[in-house]
C-alpha cells in the first residue's frame, strides 16, 4: 500500500515537472541563464570598433606600465554593457575601462542567433622604451 502511494506521488511529480517544462515562456523572456562565456581570442576577431586607451599623463610621466584585465559583458547587438576590473590598478585601470566601454563587436552567434557574451579583455600599457 505504501509503495503504491509512493509510486503515485512520483508519477504526479514527474507529470507536473513535464508540464512546467512545456509551459510557454512569456514574450521577451530569456532562454538562457546569462551571457555565453567566450574566449578573449575569439572575441578579439569579432571586434569592429576599438577605441585606444589614453595613457594617463601622470602614469606616463612616472614611467608606470602594466596590464589591466577586464571582465566584459557584450550584449546581443555587440555593445559593451559592463566592464569591471579583474586585475590592474589605477590610473591604468580607469583608462582601460574608459576605452573598452566604447568598443563594439560583431554580434556573437549561437545556432544562428545573436547572444550576449561574457569575456575578458587584456589592455597592456607599455611606454615602448
Amino acid at each position: 500500500m505504501a509503495m503504491r502511494k509512493l509510486t503515485a506521488l512520483l508519477l504526479t511529480l514527474v507529470s507536473c515537472a513535464g508540464l512546467a517544462a512545456a509551459a510557454p515562456r512569456p514574450a521577451g523572456a530569456s532562454t538562457s541563464s546569462g551571457p555565453v562565456i567566450v574566449d578573449e581570442d575569439v572575441m578579439r576577431k569579432q571586434l569592429v570598433n576599438l577605441v585606444a586607451p589614453v595613457y594617463p599623463p601622470a602614469a606616463k610621466s612616472q614611467g608606470i606600465t602594466g596590464t589591466v584585465v577586464l571582465n566584459v559583458v557584450i550584449d546581443q547587438s555587440g555593445n559593451v554593457t559592463s566592464d569591471t576590473v579583474a586585475s590592474g590598478s589605477d590610473p591604468l585601470a580607469s583608462a582601460a575601462v574608459s576605452a573598452v566601454s566604447n568598443w563594439t563587436y560583431k554580434p556573437y552567434l549561437v545556432n544562428g542567433a545573436p547572444v550576449a557574451v561574457q569575456t575578458t579583455v587584456t589592455v597592456i600599457f607599455d611606454l615602448g622604451k
